[in-house]
């Protein structure tokens, strides 16, 4: 009888499995999708294409040339601090609750939810100061490909969407927008 016993967990496994490998997938090829757009963008603005695809450097080629290199350093700023006050909470959630634990024998939930509290908040600002970096210098970049408002929070929010037909339509660069 035990020959013909069945575990359900293994049908589950299979298919987190399928999942994870199809995501994985999809994942590579968007990042594929987005360097080669990025790529072609670039040779659509007068520059070689290499410079697209390099972290980092390729955002701050796109700053200097459409915004400046005052708000590329905001940004970079804005990336840092967020991702030291990501890994600074994570590390004060667990020393706080070990402390309260230890202090109060009996940590209280209220004492965690306020310190998850305040770094949520925290943690949103600094969110909203990047998308508002990066909303601007993706209206920059659509004006100076003549295209919307509208078409920079296409590219803000669904860049694998927005950046190809960017990249590979017939919209032609015609400079950057001048200064505000």
């Amino acid at each position: 009888m035990s020959q013909y016993f069945y575990h359900y967990s293994e049908g589950l496994n299979v298919w987190m499995m399928m999942t994870d490998v199809l995501s994985s997938l999809v994942s590579m090829g968007l990042t594929a999708l987005l360097f080669i757009s990025r790529w072609f963008l670039f040779k659509k603005m007068g520059m070689p294409g290499w410079k697209g695809i390099i972290p980092f450097y390729s955002d701050y080629v796109l700053f200097r040339t459409l915004w400046s290199v005052k708000a590329f350093w905001a940004y970079i700023i804005g990336v840092i601090v967020f991702a030291g006050l990501y890994g600074v909470g994570l590390i004060a959630i667990i020393v706080s609750s070990m402390y309260l634990s230890m202090m109060l024998k009996e940590p209280t939930i209220e004492n965690m939810i306020l310190i998850f509290v305040v770094l949520a908040i925290v943690l949103v600002v600094f969110v909203v100061y990047e998308f508002i970096i990066v909303f601007k210098l993706y209206r920059r970049l659509a004006n100076a490909f003549g295209k919307s408002t509208g078409f920079a929070v296409g590219l803000t929010f669904l860049a694998p969407v927005f950046l190809p037909i960017l990249a590979f339509g017939k919209a032609q660069y015609r400079g950057a927008p001048p200064q505000q």
